[in-house]
């Protein structure tokens, strides 16, 4: 089934922690249409992100006009961030229709069901603000050592368990989901 199959591209993808609202329908004899929402995993973008940030941040809270160059810094992010998902979605079309080449419509509706609240207020509390930490730092380092060992332009690792080697971690990585579950 088609639609199977591309959810399951959508799932491998660790930008990626959900899929939901699917709709799909043939246009034609052999093209078809496929809509989705998916909830972007924000530990994923700013993993990707932290290496090109890390200083910058730094260096705004050692100066001597932190509101100000914190402001600038906030939002250059957040742009990051929305190219970043962008380029995301761009991918994802692409290998879509790699794979499935009747795809001549694919719209991914970035879409997260704590939209109407700040991750930011999910982790006040000291054991969830470690938790996102230590997936942060599993994500930072399986992005350095996939960048070391493959293709720099390949993002198409699996997300959770990947096969532990002897002698080597295994790494796992919690969705904001599994940490919000984790709080009650």
């Amino acid at each position: 089934d088609i639609r199977k199959g591309i959810e399951s591209i959508l799932l491998q993808r660790r930008s990626i922690e959900g899929v939901s609202s699917v709709q799909s329908q043939w246009t034609g004899p052999y093209a078809f249409s496929y809509k989705a929402e998916v909830d972007f995993d924000g530990t994923y973008l700013a993993a990707r992100l932290m290496s090109r940030y890390k200083k910058e941040f730094r260096k705004a809270t050692e100066g001597s006009s932190l509101d100000k160059d914190l402001s600038v810094l906030l939002s250059w992010y957040a742009e990051d961030v929305m190219r970043l998902v962008e380029r995301e979605v761009r991918d994802i079309e692409a290998e879509i229709r790699s794979v499935y080449p009747g795809a001549a419509y694919i719209e991914l509706e970035p879409d997260s069901k704590y939209s109407d609240q700040f991750a930011i207020d999910d982790v006040k509390q000291e054991a969830l603000q470690k938790i996102e930490m230590d997936a942060l730092e599993k994500m930072m380092v399986s992005l350095k050592n996939e960048r070391g060992r493959s293709d720099p332009k390949s993002k198409n690792s699996p997300k959770t368990n990947r096969t532990k080697m002897k002698g080597e971690e295994e790494t796992v990585f919690l969705t904001h989901e599994e940490i919000l579950r984790r709080k009650d």
